[in-house]
């Protein structure tokens, strides 16, 4: 694909073979790179080609789980996050995109991590939370391409998302940062266990974070949006949240769904390549999508324009 207005990590460029078929020389060039030395290309290509679909539903999820976590519940809970909950996911996700497909080498990359790490510096956030954060956003989407993928990963891959996502937090300097990802699912088992009692903001939080996903469905899916996520809560989530568990066989229904067309994209994924961050529509951003700059807490980013 010709004048592509985004950065990315050098390398050839790819379209799916009659628009609609998988391509088989993203996979032969990412078995040809070293999953330390070339993680940030191999991210963009599992981001951008390969893994676009899972990787987002997995980042979908991680928001979803945000009232799981005491200290973030307890900081969006005293914010406007509860009532422009939008405009979070929305700023998240393009951060995040960023540098998931430009890596750190490439200057949008780099301009997104520098922007959150302005962003947590404007909050008391211990090292724990900022670990516990990294290992969500490591195991996560291994875990769900795992359960849900059109494919498995390789371990060449799990290996690039692994060294990924640790030089983003020695760039976001974390300490005690975990040794894998089976490390990193340990670290988040063990911080669960150890919560005594969910923040007294989390059901706000959860009922504000499910609001935003049954918005930003499209018309046809607003009637399902609700059961469909709700059915990711964990035990924690839903003692949380204050909801009942969904029956069973909706639950099964949802990931049967879910696991039918990772099949069918085996062999019929007419979505184009790659996915861009720049070429989605947010609907906090409905002019344009926003500067890195100017992305995040709008109290905090005004204060920053008022400097001089």
């Amino acid at each position: 694909m010709k004048n592509m207005n985004f950065q990315h990590p050098p390398g050839p460029d790819y379209q799916r073979p009659l628009g609609f078929m998988q391509n088989r020389a993203i996979r032969k060039e990412i078995r040809s790179l070293d999953p330390v030395k070339d993680c940030q290309r191999i991210v963009y290509l599992m981001v951008g080609y390969e893994f676009t679909r899972e990787v987002t539903s997995a980042l979908d999820i991680v928001y979803l789980g945000s009232g799981g976590n005491n200290y973030m519940a307890d900081i969006l809970g005293r914010s406007h996050y509860l009532t422009d909950g939008m405009k979070r996911y929305d700023d998240s996700r393009f951060l995040i995109f960023k540098f998931l497909e430009s890596g750190w080498d490439q200057k949008d990359g780099a301009d997104a991590i520098r922007h959150i790490n302005m962003l947590h510096s404007k909050y008391k956030i211990d090292n724990e939370q900022f670990v516990q954060a990294l290992c969500v956003f490591l195991v996560a989407p291994v875990e769900w391409i795992d359960n849900f993928g059109w494919r498995k990963l390789t371990s060449i891959e799990k290996d690039a998302w692994y060294h990924f996502w640790i030089n983003v937090g020695k760039l976001m300097e974390i300490r005690e940062l975990p040794t894998s990802i089976e490390h990193a699912a340990k670290i988040l088992k063990t911080y669960y266990r150890n919560i005594k009692a969910p923040s007294k903001y989390a059901k706000a939080l959860g009922d504000s974070t499910l609001a935003v996903y049954v918005e930003k469905s499209p018309w046809y899916f607003k009637p399902f949006a609700t059961t469909y996520y709700r059915s990711f809560y964990t035990d924690f989530l839903r003692e949380a949240y204050q909801v009942e568990d969904l029956p069973a066989a909706v639950k099964y229904s949802v990931y049967s769904g879910i696991k039918l067309n990772s099949i069918v994209r085996r062999f019929l994924s007419p979505s184009p390549f790659p996915y861009v961050i720049n070429r989605q529509s947010l609907t906090t951003y409905g002019k344009g999508l926003p500067k890195v700059q100017d992305a995040g807490p709008s109290h905090i980013i005004n204060q920053m324009k008022e400097q001089p």
